[in-house]
């Protein structure tokens, strides 16, 4: 199934990986929780991107695809995030040691990475595979 064809209706028929199986290396968009980035499962870099949200308060989960990404739209994004990483900071890893906060640079070398990623064209998932999903 391609990401387009994936709804929040849908999803379910992809199988469920257990999500101690999926580990996040960073984030790209975050509210409240991490909404996309980067993640490793079986060895492969993946995209997560969520595609389900329960904001009640006792049940509360987001639910995320696993999308395989080209080559090109892998290389892209490891250069975006490593431009993301010397002029913003390393605070979106997840492979700090516990309690490292990560780094954050002064604001003013922040659009080093800003100016040029807004020119930046929409990474285009629609026509990827999604292998499954997971749930945090």
């Amino acid at each position: 199934m391609t990401r387009q064809e994936t709804t929040a209706a849908n999803y379910r028929t992809l199988p469920q990986l257990p999500r101690a199986d999926v580990t996040l290396l960073w984030h790209s968009d975050f509210y409240d929780g991490p909404i996309s980035g980067l993640a490793l499962w079986r060895g492969e870099r993946l995209w997560f991107q969520m595609i389900e949200e329960n904001e009640e308060h006792e049940a509360w989960y987001r639910r995320f695809a696993l999308v395989r990404l080209s080559e090109q739209q892998l290389r892209d994004e490891v250069w975006w995030h490593e431009l993301f990483r010397q002029h913003v900071g390393t605070h979106t890893d997840y492979d700090r040691a516990e309690g490292d906060p990560g780094t954050v640079q002064s604001g003013a070398q922040h659009d080093r990475f800003y100016a040029p990623y807004a020119q930046r064209e929409p990474l285009d998932l629609s026509q990827n595979e999604v292998l499954g999903w997971f749930e945090m």
